[in-house]
């Protein structure tokens, strides 16, 4: 498996994502400089793919010299992105040629949903123009599901699959951190609510020549959809931020655990187990061990 650096560089954002997972709260942006240092060190460790992140990594005053510097150094980039400032068309002309990979995160459908999620009435036309204008990077779209757009996963598959260039579709669990920590009860579904739609996202994903992705999903739960199961083709294996003023390997984690219901599962090696945060609100019922 390629080993993947995901490095957060800017955390302001235009948006307000009621599940923010990485805001101001995770550190300070960094500088060119520090982003530089970054790179140069795990190259040297053998990384070859980077997803720069934040925030929201494309407002970076320095964001085309940063993708410039890693691809200088034999990186393969990515960006995960609300598409806000690639809905210009000038820094789309400059930043997309250093794109191997473009991640837009898509929360609905609509903009009715989409941009009650983010809270800025200008998001969803924003990255439909980053969508519309993302021509070369291969092109991914993420969706993070919440109580406000559980019911409506199968349109957002339908939206999603039918954009022309979108390669995958990643369907990600809410993750207890920061504003999705702070919402957690309010926003959190049960997995059963999301593995009811799994076969229909399957089948969308397919018939449009998407390939489809989960993530922060127990693999116990997604039976035949197992092999979808994004841990098995992307999983960062370092991660570097700044806290304060220093420079730290690794981002701070909500607490996962597994329960009794995980003892004999033939995944437990692999698999961190369900967050602390869900096995709080909705216990571990859902949860059925696999058998070798």
């Amino acid at each position: 498996m390629t080993r993947c650096l995901e490095l957060p560089i800017f955390f302001r954002c235009v948006n307000r994502c009621l599940f923010c997972s990485n805001s101001r709260e995770r550190g300070e942006s960094l500088s060119l400089k520090e982003i530089d240092v970054i790179l140069r060190k795990m190259r040297r460790k053998g990384f070859t793919h980077v997803t720069f992140t934040g925030g929201e990594p494309t407002l970076h005053p320095q964001f085309i010299q940063t993708l410039a510097a890693a691809k200088a150094l034999g990186y393969r980039t990515q960006a995960v992105t609300n598409g806000s400032a690639l809905s210009i068309a000038a820094l789309r002309k400059k930043a997309l040629p250093l794109l191997d990979e473009l991640c837009l995160s898509i929360h609905g459908h609509n903009a009715a949903l989409h941009d009650k999620i983010t809270q800025n009435p200008k998001s969803f036309s924003r990255i439909r123009k980053a969508l519309a204008g993302a021509k070369g990077p291969a092109l991914i779209v993420n969706t993070v599901v919440n109580r406000l757009n559980v019911r409506s996963l199968g349109d957002i598959a339908e939206f999603v699959c039918r954009q022309p260039g979108v390669r995958q579709f990643w369907v990600s669990g809410l993750t207890p951190e920061v504003e999705g920590l702070r919402n957690y009860e309010q926003l959190a579904v049960p997995y059963k609510e999301i593995l009811k739609n799994i076969p229909r996202l399957a089948a969308t994903a397919a018939r449009r020549g998407v390939s489809i992705r989960f993530f922060a999903i127990p693999p116990c739960m997604l039976g035949e959809c197992r092999a979808f199961d994004s841990a098995l083709y992307k999983n960062p294996n370092a991660a570097v931020a700044r806290s304060g003023k220093v420079l730290a390997d690794g981002l701070p984690m909500p607490k996962a655990v597994k329960t009794a219901r995980c003892k004999g599962c033939v995944l437990r090696g692999s698999c961190p187990g369900i967050w602390e945060a869900y096995r709080r609100l909705f216990g571990d019922a859902e949860l059925q061990a696999v058998e070798a």
